[in-house]
């Protein structure tokens, strides 16, 4: 079985609030459909949603760090995704490329054993 990102995230998201890490969610995703879905997506651009935006931003030990979200199987990182790590990356904020919940949790533990 291969969890879609929206899985992966909702554990993440539980376990992060569990942890009482405070984080956030960038609601970038492109997934809603039909005219609703195109009418938000123009209404987002003109107010600055930019395309490739990590999924998540969290404060660790007063560190801000950057995670994108994908599924454990099939999830490739977008040009635009990496360009945004690396932007984060020459602006001082640490970025990466969590492939599952797991991940993503072995990444915040990595900087609460710091």
């Amino acid at each position: 079985m291969n969890p879609s990102e929206y899985q992966e995230c909702q554990v993440f998201h539980q376990w992060l609030e569990l942890n009482h890490i405070r984080h956030t969610h960038i609601g970038n995703e492109s997934q809603i459909g039909g005219r609703q879905g195109a009418i938000r997506g123009a209404q987002l651009k003109h107010i600055g949603q930019s395309k490739g935006f990590p999924d998540y931003l969290l404060i660790v030990k007063g560190k801000l760090i950057a995670i994108e979200m994908k599924r454990l199987k099939g999830g490739k990182v977008s040009q635009e995704q990496q360009d945004w790590l690396d932007a984060l990356a020459k602006a001082g904020v640490a970025g990466y490329v969590a492939h599952g919940a797991n991940e993503a949790m072995e990444i915040v533990q990595s900087y609460l054993k710091q």
